[in-house]
């Protein structure tokens, strides 16, 4: 659907911001590293604000000023200049604006504005998909999550922070930062000297235990996914692709009972094992513990099957 088209249907859009952003960059070139941080092309309603936009990326790249006469000759150089309704439109966008503008909130507004757009029409797409029947749900599910995880990762963006930000966003304060006893902010793995070295799992961090096999890879994971569940009382959910469910539940019960795990296969057990055994999967039963073992599993799959856990 083009921007004019989703001007006609009545879809959110908001030219005026779009006009004070681009105007704001053309009387003060300074305030585009600004608005780029925040906004792209697509982001714009309207086409001929998208090429404007464009051009004055190109004419930034190349070091020089941003302003009408530059911006003109970007976009007459690539035959545009006409389709943005010449150079008297440049002029009105910046006419009357303030010398110090609040730009922020205009910045915003347009970046609001184009992710509502983006919903919408991701909306209608798997609409279509629903309609044509060509695909299972599951697949069309999948998709649908993908992209609206794309679309709020990309509303998540961290700017630049001085010290002192930080710090006001550090859990405990500044004592909490000086205190290395509290530093330790990731999740325990239950291993001391692991956490010592790691400071514990946090969130967004990749750990890839490797190992030649029957090394001890999965009794290690299985481990840690224990001890986060039993001891932390923190979610946790493991994928496997290569063992059942069920094998990996009598690995963790005899791991957390201290029970040979061969004894038990063999159900040579004494009155004290069979003890310890109920009582850990009794522990295990009401932990927040999720198992999935469904083979040829996709990273979305498991996404997917994250966010509804989650949620």
């Amino acid at each position: 659907m083009s921007a004019q088209n989703a001007i006609e249907k009545g879809l959110p859009t908001n030219v005026d911001a779009e006009r004070f952003v681009l105007g704001t960059i053309l009387l003060d070139d300074s305030f585009y590293i600004q608005a780029a941080g925040t906004l792209e092309g697509n982001d714009f309603s309207l086409e001929k604000h998208r090429r404007i936009f464009k051009r004055m990326g190109d004419v930034y790249e190349r070091g020089e000023k941003i302003d009408r006469i530059t911006v003109a000759n970007e976009l007459m150089k690539f035959g545009e200049l006409e389709s943005c309704d010449g150079l008297s439109y440049l002029v009105s966008l910046d006419d009357g604006l303030p010398q110090i503008p609040n730009v922020d909130a205009y910045i915003r507004l347009v970046k609001d504005k184009a992710t509502l757009r983006s919903i919408i029409f991701a909306s209608e797409h798997m609409r279509n998909r629903a309609m044509m029947a060509e695909e299972t749900p599951d697949e069309i599910l999948a998709g649908a999550e993908e992209t609206l995880l794309k679309l709020g990762e990309a509303q998540v963006k961290s700017g630049l922070l001085n010290p002192d930000e930080i710090l006001k966003g550090y859990e405990g304060g500044i004592s909490a930062f000086l205190d290395p006893s509290k530093r330790v902010k990731g999740v325990s793995t239950g291993f001391l000297k692991l956490d010592e070295y790691t400071g514990g799992m946090h969130g967004g961090d990749l750990f890839i235990i490797a190992g030649r096999p029957s090394m001890g890879k999965t009794a290690l994971a299985l481990n840690i996914a224990q001890h986060v569940a039993l001891k932390n009382k923190q979610t946790v959910a493991v994928f496997s692709l290569e063992m059942s469910k069920e094998s990996l539940l009598t690995r963790m019960l005899c791991a957390a009972a201290r029970v040979d795990s061969q004894r038990f296969r063999t159900g040579y057990l004494s009155q004290d094992e069979r003890r310890r055994l109920n009582q850990s999967l009794q522990d295990l039963v009401e932990a927040p513990l999720y198992i999935d073992d469904t083979a040829g599993l996709h990273i979305m799959d498991m996404h997917a099957k994250l966010r509804r856990l989650k949620s």
